[in-house]
């Protein structure tokens, strides 16, 4: 039976709480995890990603992200915050194009590339304003409005892929 949060949900939990617009992977979790690990084995990627998926659960607010390709990293994000949600999606599309950090705030900045899915109106802010939504109903106890606000996302992302079928279907 367990105690509660060990040291290594512990050490995610407060990494996590410190972070303002920050996405996290497993791997920038183990370092925080274990900070005296020379060498990170699978063992301690198993470990940190279950505690982190038990952190993210508990919390309501973080959730997961599968970088894009084969073998891409999970990538942690606070889905009620914007700026962490973008520094996810831009790390996940970008992961193994070997981007820096700054090349990527760059993308997110006035006038990149992904800029424009930030902003009132874009597609980042309308799933973080869903998400935030569905959180504060969850918070607040009200579970039939919270599936309300999940089945509206999933009707949305619905019509996005029936669209995205049909261009793909004309060009083929």
């Amino acid at each position: 039976m367990s105690k509660g949060p060990g040291r290594i949900e512990t050490a995610i939990k407060a990494v996590f709480a410190g972070s303002c617009g920050q996405s996290f992977t497993i791997e920038e979790l183990c370092r925080a995890a274990y900070p005296n690990k020379c060498a990170v084995e699978k063992k301690h990627r198993v470990a940190v990603r279950r505690a982190a998926d038990n952190v993210a659960a508990r919390d309501g607010k973080w959730r997961a992200l599968k970088a894009e390709g084969r073998g891409g990293q999970t990538i942690y994000f606070d889905c009620t915050d914007i700026a962490s949600y973008a520094a996810a999606r831009v790390r996940a599309i970008y992961e193994k194009h070997g981007r820096s950090q700054d090349d990527l705030r760059r993308m997110l900045a006035p006038g990149g590339s992904h800029f424009k899915h930030v902003q009132p109106g874009g597609a980042w802010r309308d799933h973080v304003a869903s998400w935030t939504a569905e959180t504060e109903a969850l918070r607040a106890g009200d579970a039939s409005r919270a599936q309300e606000i999940v089945e509206r996302r999933k009707t949305a992302n619905k019509a996005i892929m029936d669209r995205l079928a049909g261009v793909l279907a004309r060009r083929g």
